[in-house]
C-alpha cells in the first residue's frame, strides 16, 4: 500500500481558487464602478446646475435649494462610495503610489461598514505615520480581508 500526502496540494489549489475569485470580483468592481458613474455625473451636473439658477431666488426658494443642497450631499457619497469600491478594483502590480495608510484604511472600513456594524465596534485612534509606497488597492484588499 502506498500512500501520498495531498494537503499542499489541495491548499493550493484552495488559494489558487480563492485568488481567482478575488481577481473576478476586482473585475466585477472595476465595471459596477465604472457604469455607476456615468449616471452619476449627469445626475451631479443637472442638481449643481438647478442649485446655481435657484440661487439669489425668492425666498421661498429656500426648501428647494435645501433639497438640492441633500441631494448633493447624498451624490457625493455615493461617488465617494464608487471611489472606494474602485480603488479595490485596480489591483495592477505596477501601481504603486505614496499612500497614508489611514486613508486607505478609512476608505476600507465605509466600504464594509454595513457589514461590520452588527459584529463588532470599530473605534478609530489614528497615530500620526509617516506616508508610505505601495499598492492602495493590494493594502485596502488586506484591510478589507482583516
Amino acid at each position: 500500500m502506498v500512500g501520498r500526502d495531498v494537503t499542499d496540494r489541495v491548499r493550493m489549489q484552495q488559494r489558487l481558487v480563492t485568488a481567482d475569485r478575488l481577481s473576478s470580483l476586482a473585475l466585477l468592481a472595476a465595471g459596477v464602478a465604472h457604469e455607476i458613474n456615468n449616471p452619476l455625473a449627469y445626475a451631479l451636473g443637472s442638481i449643481e446646475n438647478a442649485r446655481r439658477s435657484l440661487q439669489g431666488a425668492p425666498p421661498d426658494a429656500t426648501q428647494a435649494l435645501d433639497a438640492l443642497g441633500t441631494a448633493l450631499e447624498g451624490i457625493d457619497r455615493v461617488r465617494s462610495i464608487v471611489r472606494d469600491f474602485g480603488m479595490l478594483s485596480r489591483a495592477d502590480e505596477r501601481s504603486v503610489q505614496v499612500v497614508d495608510v489611514r486613508t486607505v484604511l478609512d476608505s476600507t472600513l465605509t466600504l464594509a461598514g454595513k457589514e461590520i456594524e452588527g459584529r463588532a465596534r470599530v473605534v478609530r485612534d489614528y497615530r500620526p505615520v509617516p506616508e508610505v509606497r505601495m499598492n492602495v488597492a493590494r493594502l485596502g484588499q488586506v484591510f478589507l480581508n482583516l
